[in-house]
């Protein structure tokens, strides 16, 4: 049960001087213009015969921070455990002309549905992203962006009427390829926690901004 939450845990990657509002958050690939929001989907491979379905809403009010916040639902094949996990993450612009770069960070809970260990994580990503957008058309444009983090997790777990816990820090890694026009786009990531026995997570996401 333990490595299947490590696989299935990590759906919140998130990303101090005042910089100009940014025109979006290139740092995490996320194309939400100043004064825009959006609506996005997407489904992650964690490892593991395992599922990841994830809807986030995002909003960008126009100044250097920028929020996320999300649901996923994992599932495994042949297994009837469910994984439910609600995150938040939030992104600041730091003034570099160069490319946009963003100090990140975010909180995440994941809970199992039909689960008699009555298993949970908490975990917080603190992550630098940085990003940059190619123009590829009058509107269409691709942003690789990548980010190093520190990943704090805790398991707790009950079993036979005790209850267990434990906390580990890991580095993680992630990278990724945004494409879009001024109101659609479409992302594709690779996430790494180099811990152990845990597998690359890829992911694809689609959205559209209003």
């Amino acid at each position: 049960m333990r490595n299947t939450v490590k696989l299935g845990a990590v759906a919140a990657f998130v990303t101090l001087a005042l910089p100009a509002a940014a025109a979006a958050q290139t740092c995490v690939g996320e194309p939400v213009g100043a004064g825009q929001s959006s609506l996005q989907l997407g489904i992650g491979f964690p490892g593991g015969d395992m599922t990841g379905y994830t809807g986030s809403v995002r909003s960008n009010p126009g100044g250097p921070l920028s929020y996320e916040a999300g649901y996923t639902f994992t599932s495994m094949d042949g297994v009837d455990t469910r994984m439910h996990t609600i995150a938040g993450r939030a992104e600041y612009e730091l003034p570099v002309e160069a490319l946009g770069v963003c100090g990140a960070t975010g909180l995440g809970w994941s809970t199992f549905s039909d689960d008699p260990s009555n298993s949970s994580v908490w975990e917080i990503p603190i992550g630098l992203a940085a990003g940059h957008e190619f123009p590829a058309g009058s509107s269409f444009s691709i942003t690789p962006h990548v980010m190093p983090m520190v990943l704090w997790q805790r398991f707790s777990t009950e079993l036979l009427g005790e209850s267990f816990s434990d906390s580990q820090t890991s580095f993680a890694f992630l990278g990724g390829l945004t494409v879009g026009t001024e109101s659609i786009f479409a992302a594709a990531r690779a996430t790494k926690v180099f811990e152990d026995g845990t597998d690359t997570r890829f992911s694809i996401e689609g959205g559209f901004l209003f």
